[in-house]
């Protein structure tokens, strides 16, 4: 039981991520409404998925993130609405250099605020997770635990290649241990979980097993 329990957890990201990777949409500025859809719907029957995003050569980046309670306080900092279910930032680059919007939606996918262009410090190409990505093209590859530059949550991404860029999806600490919680029998349990080449994923006690590296923010 628990291993099937693991396995739907962390199905849905590397699922997500595979689809992603294979959506020409991504490709194309012009038909990413239909991608935003399917995010956004997956990330409300997924909510071990904190986000989603998707980094391009020219620097642009489009980023969809499930807004729970432990990102109230991001939010509030954008001073984005509190009904705030979703939030979506893009990161254009045309020859006048690169902006950054924000999209601040309820939980039935409206939008209920938004912040205009700005500058953008963003910059997905210094990414760990795109470089690695980039990398290793026919690869998923798997970051350590880090801190994540946007909201400031610990968590792990899981990336990959795209034609021109690179996609991420995200699984913040507080969603995994929810889930390494929720499947213990008992006080007496522990639980600990590694991947399929031995890395630790999960683990009872969190000092454990995460490693801040503010170095390489996401």
């Amino acid at each position: 039981r628990i291993n099937e329990r693991r396995l739907a957890f962390f199905a849905a990201p590397f699922l997500m991520l595979q689809q992603l990777r294979d959506d020409q949409g991504l490709r194309d500025p012009g038909s990413r409404d239909a991608i935003r859809k399917m995010i956004l719907a997956s990330l409300t029957m997924n909510p071990q998925i904190s986000a989603v995003y998707a980094g391009y050569e020219n620097g642009s980046f489009l980023h969809i993130l499930s807004i729970s309670d432990s990102e109230k306080s991001f939010i509030e900092g954008l001073r984005g609405p509190a009904a705030t279910r979703f939030a979506i930032r893009e990161i254009r680059a045309d020859s006048g250099g690169r902006t950054e919007s924000w999209q601040f939606l309820d939980a039935a996918g409206r939008q209920i605020g938004g912040l205009g262009d700005q500058a953008a410090s963003f910059d997905p190409r210094r990414r760990d997770w795109y470089r690695d990505a980039r990398a290793q093209p026919e690869k998923i590859v798997r970051n350590t635990p880090y801190l994540f530059a946007t909201t400031g949550q610990v968590g792990m991404t899981l990336a990959g290649a795209i034609e021109g860029g690179a996609v991420g999806v995200d699984i913040t600490l507080d969603r995994l241990m929810a889930y390494v919680r929720s499947v213990r029998s008992n006080e007496k349990q522990r639980f600990v979980g590694f991947d399929e080449q031995n890395r630790l994923l999960a683990h009872f006690d969190p000092d454990r097993m995460f490693k801040v590296k503010i170095e390489n923010e996401s």
